[in-house]
């Protein structure tokens, strides 16, 4: 019987050119999508699970079953625009400042934290630290 080979965790297995093995075995490798930006965004934000869930919408179990079995298809968009802010969060300022930054009422915001905005806004969120990088201030 012929075999397939298949990369996964960053290992290589060779299993049976089986169609309903492969689909298997492409569903395991898989599993996991979103759950690494989820993770991304929660060290970076200094997110406890039960944050995230208010962030999301959802319960902190809910959240704690993202990062082990990955994010819900309908959600994995909002996660990995999310982690992008988060991301950019952390290009532009220091780590250790981000937690509070993120729970800080913001004008450019509309008096509203990061947090608040992630979920629905998260493009806004990038924007505005895109607007902060190259403000120039008058006179300079």
């Amino acid at each position: 019987m012929k075999t397939i080979k298949m990369r996964a965790g960053g290992r290589l297995s060779l299993i049976a050119n089986d169609p309903h093995r492969w689909i298997e075995a492409r569903k395991r490798v898989f599993a996991r999508h979103g759950a690494t930006d989820l993770a991304d965004v929660m060290q970076i934000l200094g997110a406890s699970a039960t944050e995230m869930g208010h962030m999301m919408g959802v319960s902190r179990q809910a959240v704690d079953q993202w990062l082990e079995s990955g994010v819900p298809v309908n959600r994995v968009a909002t996660i990995g625009q999310i982690a992008q802010a988060a991301r950019a969060l952390r290009d532009y300022f220091r780590a250790e400042r981000i937690p509070q930054i993120a729970r800080e009422p913001i004008p450019g915001l509309d008096g509203r934290t990061i947090l608040e905005v992630a979920r629905t806004e998260p493009r806004r969120i990038v924007e505005l630290i895109e607007q902060t990088r190259s403000y120039i201030a008058p006179g300079a």
